[in-house]
């Protein structure tokens, strides 16, 4: 959104009104046709954490809220919507604006997706519910909202994608309270569905897989090998699988460790890798292409438009080859098996033998020395298979 004509607006730290705690209260500067207004924002912080130049909160614990609330008063601002802190908790606030602030935020330090994900958002709600205000956000809006998603929808438990958009919702109206722009906003949603088509696969089916002979090159050895590493890698996922390269490999504490950025929501990922995945591996290594399984050019992984396309075909092709792996093996339900089956595979697996008493047998059929080094793949596994933030 631009600016007004003959009008700019800068955030800056009035540090000549420094108060006894250290802290400095941040305005809103209006310049129009030479004329200077300063607007109180309400945020209060210390000299050191104010980033002139970026005219944004940095290495603050409330950072991610006092740069939500900036946003949202310079939107005001610029659509000509009051901004005094009595004002914004009013009816007339929109849900919209909340959400173009966050997608403001993103576009500054995330990838594109994530960006696009909220303006996904914005768009699916204002066809559900128009442009509403913060102050009608209520359970019957959320229902009509998910009913619009689903219009089949009886009132009981709702698909992941919808959860997933209601999350981002939740989130958004959250981080609008704790910036004191909105009161609470109490919401009930409905229970995730669990999908019944999913396959889930135990290690003894993975190692059928593995013992298949497939040639190299082929697309069906791709599949097969970076599905393995999908499920020993504790849950990784395709799009990630795709962009994983040998430097994402090392050696720690006498281990194989898997070290990477997770595409959706930017979360660093570290997992020691068991040692039965690695003579999977050891082929890839010995290839000159910097990236592990060689599945998009190189050259196109800079781009986040085009990647994600790339990826997308790239999944396509994987979920194919693999279903056809799967039925040379002989496994069940090898026409419903997709490269996702291999997060699902790892959840349960972890899930199922990361108590005390089953750690030993975890042990053997993971190829871990000891019960510390499982112990750890246990807890690295754990942590890496957090859902992604909905906020992301």
């Amino acid at each position: 959104m631009q600016n007004p004509p003959n009008v700019t607006f800068a955030f800056v730290l009035r540090v000549q009104k420094t108060r006894t705690d250290g802290k400095a209260p941040v305005y809103l500067r209006r310049t129009e046709n030479r004329q200077v207004r300063y607007q109180s924002t309400g945020v209060l912080v210390e000299p050191a954490y104010w980033d002139a130049g970026a005219q944004r909160v940095v290495n603050c614990p409330a950072a991610e809220a006092f740069n939500f609330k900036l946003e949202v008063l310079l939107l005001c601002a610029r659509t000509g919507f009051p901004i005094c802190s009595e004002d914004l908790d009013s009816r007339n606030l929109k849900v919209s604006t909340l959400i173009t602030a966050r997608i403001n935020q993103l576009r500054q330090s995330q990838p594109f997706w994530p960006e696009k994900r909220y303006a996904t958002l914005r768009h699916k709600l204002f066809a559900a519910v128009g442009d509403i205000a913060v102050s009608q956000v209520n359970q019957q809006a959320i229902e009509t909202f998910i009913r619009h998603q689903e219009p089949e929808w009886e009132g009981k438990e709702i698909m992941g994608t919808t959860a997933q958009e209601v999350g981002r919702l939740r989130a958004v109206l959250a981080t609008a309270k704790s910036a004191g722009l909105t009161g609470s906003v109490s919401l009930k949603v409905p229970k995730r569905k669990d999908s019944d088509n999913h396959v889930v696969l135990d290690i003894e089916q993975m190692c059928e897989l593995s013992d298949v002979n497939l040639a190299w090159g082929t697309m069906q050895r791709n599949a097969r090998d970076a599905f393995l590493l999908a499920f020993y890698g504790a849950g990784v996922r395709v799009s990630d699988l795709c962009l994983l390269g040998k430097h994402n490999l090392g050696t720690e504490r006498n281990s194989t460790w898997l070290h990477y950025q997770r595409m959706t929501d930017n979360a660093e990922i570290s997992v020691p890798l068991p040692p039965v995945v690695l003579p999977v591996l050891a082929p890839y290594l010995e290839t000159p292409s910097p990236l592990l399984f060689s599945l998009i050019p190189v050259e196109e992984t800079r781009d986040p438009y085009l990647i994600r396309r790339r990826i997308a075909g790239c999944t396509t092709q994987l979920n194919r080859a693999i279903k056809q792996v799967a039925a040379r093996a002989g496994l069940d339900h090898a026409s419903a098996l997709t490269m996702d089956a291999a997060r699902l595979s790892a959840r349960a697996f972890v899930k199922a033998h990361r108590s005390a008493g089953a750690v030993k047998a975890a042990m053997r059929l993971l190829g871990f020395p000891d019960t510390y080094a499982t112990s750890l793949y246990f807890e690295a596994a754990s942590n890496s298979m957090r859902r992604p933030n909905a906020f992301r």
